[in-house]
């Protein structure tokens, strides 16, 4: 074969090549529609958990006397602590603190309880997600440091 039916032959090859399987399209053109890349959420990095920020209060009783503050409540709170399921005691200035929350079970509810005492009549029914049932139950919106007081009265 002379040079110049080489070179023909090799051309027709190359080309024949590249248009294989086009069905007449120009080279590097598609045959069929290319669907969109399926896109993959990367995992959530927030961060729920605030170490530093605090929710404390007082205890009171309700007397006719004015509020008292009561020294041993007990007071749970679920979103508390690095582990939550976090118990405080008051004090006896009738306070209680709280440090580290979480916060994606905003608001929450707390679970206050003393001996011989119970929930007044006035209390506000529970409005968020994690609604329990039962005396005792409180809900607090966490903004930063927080102030909840609560109160109580001794029952008959």
């Amino acid at each position: 074969m002379s040079r110049v039916a080489a070179t023909l032959w090799m051309a027709v090859v190359v080309l024949g090549a590249a248009r294989c399987g086009s069905r007449g399209e120009p080279p590097g053109v598609p045959t069929a529609p290319t669907p969109p890349p399926t896109l993959v959420s990367a995992p959530s990095t927030v961060i729920d958990y605030f170490a530093d920020v605090t929710l404390s209060g007082v205890v009171f009783e309700k007397t006719a006397a004015g509020p008292q503050p009561l020294a041993g409540v007990t007071i749970y709170c679920d979103a508390c602590g690095e582990g939550g399921h976090t118990w405080a005691t008051t004090d006896g200035r009738g306070f209680y603190t709280f440090t580290g929350v979480w916060l994606q079970f905003n608001p929450f509810p707390l679970h206050v309880a003393k001996e011989g005492y119970g929930d007044p009549p006035d209390l506000p029914a529970l409005k968020g997600t994690h609604r329990p049932n039962g005396p005792g139950w409180r809900e607090v919106t966490i903004v930063g440091h927080t102030r909840f007081d609560m109160y109580l009265i001794q029952r008959p």
